[in-house]
């Protein structure tokens, strides 16, 4: 799933303030921080490899602790992306491959509903690379 949308864009939005206040708000900063040094200290991965890696572990995480809440979490995490990206999410694949999980899918729209317009001319600019 995570290969869907991870972009240098997206990497930039792990290491961004609008992450990090996410993470703060899900009480999952400490537990970001140990799969990012994890991946940091990995001497095959380097560059966006090591946000990608350190993503997918953290997603992996989230999807076998909390996996009631799993499609939530990973649309806050969307959402937050496309509040800083004006890149198109690959919405339907993704919803495609929770529902290859085991979510149904009528309850997969009402959480990616308010995603539908996700990754358009309303997005802030990250720093260091403009626009995504």
């Amino acid at each position: 799933m995570v290969a869907r949308f991870f972009s240098p864009a997206f990497a930039d939005y792990l290491a961004s303030p609008d992450f990090s206040g996410l993470l703060q708000e899900r009480d999952l900063q400490e537990i970001w921080s140990g799969y990012l040094d994890s991946s940091r200290d990995r001497p095959n991965l380097y560059g966006e490899a090591v946000m990608q890696d350190a993503f997918g572990r953290f997603l992996q995480r989230a999807f076998f602790r909390e996996r009631e809440e799993f499609p939530r979490i990973f649309a806050a995490f969307l959402a937050g992306f496309s509040r800083v990206s004006d890149r198109p999410l690959p919405l339907r694949e993704l919803k495609a491959d929770l529902a290859d999980l085991g979510y149904r899918k009528k309850d997969l729209d009402g959480v990616f509903s308010g995603l539908a317009g996700a990754g358009h001319t309303n997005a802030r600019r990250m720093p260091g690379r403009g626009r995504t």
